[in-house]
C-alpha cells in the first residue's frame, strides 16, 4: 500500500526534491570536512526566492530539510526575481531560486555566480468552470486576446500572447479569488495548477497548445 501522487503531486514532489539536492550539494561549504550525509551537521544557511516559487514549493522543501538537518540554521525570505541575483552576487543570501528565461540568463553580468537548473515547467491556464473556455480540451495564445488575463510578475510567456491585462501581481490568492469569481483567467506554471485546484473546486486547468 501507499499514497498515489497526481500527476501535480508528483511534479511538486519532484521540484523540491531537486531543491533538497541542491541544499545538500551546498552544505559542503558549510564546513571543510562536512559530509553531506551527516545528520548532525551544523552551521547556517540563507536563501532567498519569488513569492510564487518560496509559496508553492520551498516552504515544503525547508520543513523536509530542517527534518533531516536540524543542527542547520536556515534563513529564507521572499524577495522580488529582479533583486534576487543581486542580491546572491553581494553575499546577502547563499542562494536564490527563480524562474528566468533563456534570453534573461544571457543578460546576466554577474559571472561570479552558478546556475544550476532544477526543472522546466510547462504554462498552463487557470479557468472558471463558468467560462466557455472550459469546455476546451486546450487553449492557444490567441485565445487570451479576447479574455481578461491575470498573471505574474515573471511569467515569461506573457509577452508574446499580448494579452488584455487585468491583473498583474505576484500574490497567488489574488489571481485564484479572480478566476474563481469569473472575472479573469489566468496563465500560471504547471506546478501552481494543484494549489488553484484545491482552493476552489470550480477552477479547471486548461493547457495550451503546441506552438
Amino acid at each position: 500500500s501507499g499514497i498515489n501522487l497526481t500527476k501535480d503531486g508528483q511534479i511538486i514532489a519532484e521540484n523540491a526534491s531537486a531543491v533538497l539536492e541542491a541544499y545538500r550539494k551546498m552544505l559542503g561549504k558549510l564546513s571543510t570536512h562536512a559530509d553531506p550525509n551527516d545528520t548532525n551537521l551544523e552551521g547556517s544557511l540563507s536563501l532567498t526566492a519569488s513569492p510564487v516559487f518560496f509559496s508553492s514549493i520551498l516552504i515544503d522543501a525547508v520543513n523536509a530539510f530542517t527534518s533531516r538537518y536540524p543542527h542547520v540554521k536556515i534563513n529564507a525570505s521572499e524577495s522580488d526575481e529582479g533583486h534576487i541575483l543581486g542580491m546572491v552576487h553581494h553575499q546577502a543570501f547563499d542562494l536564490g531560486f527563480l524562474s528566468p528565461t533563456d534570453s534573461s540568463l544571457a543578460r546576466d553580468t554577474h559571472h561570479d555566480l552558478t546556475w544550476v537548473r532544477l526543472f522546466t515547467d510547462e504554462v498552463v491556464a487557470a479557468v472558471s468552470s463558468t467560462s466557455a473556455l472550459a469546455s476546451r480540451q486546450f487553449l492557444t495564445y490567441q485565445d487570451l486576446h479576447k479574455e481578461r488575463v491575470s498573471t505574474f510578475l515573471t511569467n515569461p510567456s506573457m509577452p508574446k500572447a499580448n494579452s488584455n491585462f487585468y491583473a498583474i501581481s505576484n500574490n497567488v490568492a489574488t489571481h485564484i479569488a479572480l478566476v474563481s469569481s469569473g472575472q479573469a483567467i489566468c496563465v500560471i506554471p504547471r506546478f501552481l495548477s494543484r494549489i488553484f485546484s484545491m482552493a476552489a473546486k470550480n477552477i479547471s486547468i486548461l493547457p495550451f497548445a503546441p506552438t
